[in-house]
């Protein structure tokens, strides 16, 4: 009897640790719990949206240029049709480029006409007022700016004076004489000669020149004749003038200019000596102000918002520029009746 008893029990404890054996092994695998080892839900994958571009898009981007008959269209196509005229001379292509030149030229002639009357009602921009066109005029002018410069340096030769380096062999500085003892008499300014070889070059001019021990070579002297301005008491601020050959009127042009630019002149003062009257104001350095007043900068600055950007590549973006013909005929004419040749790449 137990022997059957054995013998029927086997194969239930054999199906019931089947039964058993998953929950078992979990439990024996059973992780730690805590958000160090929480493993998320897996979420279900969303579908990727497949874009498409319609056919030719990104090529026509490429191609894309400027807009027809603009002038930037005309500046590309232009020299293109001239070549293929001159390759293949035929009528039509002949023709083609000469109608585009000639409305290229009709452009620039409205251009020109427009900035004529532009130029002629004010006066910031008309030449005129800054120097006169009549030759009686200009050279009244002349006159005026070169009495402007002799004034100028005699206000200089109260606070500067000027260095003259020479070599007692050097020809250019012999021929330099005469311009100094002129440029002395007329402006009053002291001017100090420096010996490089020690010698003397004039004892009228010179008595009392200098011998160089290292200023040339602090200064920078390569040639000679060499001229510096200085401005005591603080004898650091030198100024060169030039090395070789000046004439009068280059002494006194860079001597005025270059005082006016290291502030050693006034602004009025400077403009006396000007053939052209300067585009800055009078009275203020051009190193402190602007030259446009602040209306003419506002109306650049709107004229400039107003341009159509463009693309990385330099394209302009935007809406086709309106195309006025050689006839006045529109852009979606028939060709053989506005004239106008129609070119495809």
């Amino acid at each position: 009897m137990h022997m059957v008893l054995k013998w029927l029990l086997i194969p239930a404890m054999v199906a019931v640790g089947a039964m058993l054996a998953p929950h078992a092994i979990a439990q024996i695998d059973r992780r730690p719990h805590g958000w160090i080892w929480y493993t998320p839900t897996p979420q279900p994958s969303r579908p990727v949206k497949q874009t498409t571009s319609e056919p030719g898009t990104e090529a026509a981007a490429k191609l894309a240029g400027p807009s027809q008959w603009s002038t930037a269209w005309i500046r590309e196509k232009l020299p293109r049709l001239r070549d293929l005229a001159i390759q293949d001379p035929s009528e039509k292509n002949v023709r083609a480029y000469l109608l585009l030149q000639h409305l290229a030229m009709d452009r620039a002639q409205r251009f020109a006409e427009v900035s004529m009357m532009v130029t002629q009602g004010d006066p910031t921009l008309d030449e005129n007022t800054r120097f006169p066109l009549a030759s009686a005029a200009a050279q009244a002018g002349v006159e005026s700016a070169k009495q402007g410069l002799v004034s100028a340096i005699q206000v200089l030769a109260k606070t500067t004076g000027l260095y003259f380096f020479f070599s007692s062999t050097c020809e250019y500085c012999h021929a330099d004489l005469p311009v100094l003892r002129t440029f002395e008499l007329e402006s009053g300014m002291k001017i100090v000669g420096v010996s490089l070889d020690g010698q003397p070059i004039d004892n009228q001019l010179f008595p009392n020149y200098l011998i160089n021990s290292d200023q040339a070579q602090r200064l920078g002297v390569q040639y000679t004749p060499a001229f510096f301005l200085v401005h005591p008491p603080n004898l650091s601020d030198v100024v060169q003038i030039g090395q070789g050959y000046l004439s009068l009127q280059q002494l006194e042009q860079r001597i005025v200019e270059e005082a006016y630019y290291h502030g050693w002149l006034s602004p009025a003062t400077y403009r006396e000596t000007r053939i052209a009257s300067p585009l800055y104001q009078a009275g203020v350095s051009p190193r402190d102000q602007h030259t446009l007043s602040s209306k003419d900068a506002a109306l650049i600055t709107s004229v400039v918002g107003s341009l159509p950007p463009r693309d990385h590549n330099g394209r302009t973006l935007g809406t086709p520029t309106s195309y006025s013909g050689l006839d006045g005929a529109s852009p979606n004419a028939d060709p053989q009746e506005s004239h106008v040749p129609q070119m495809t790449e």
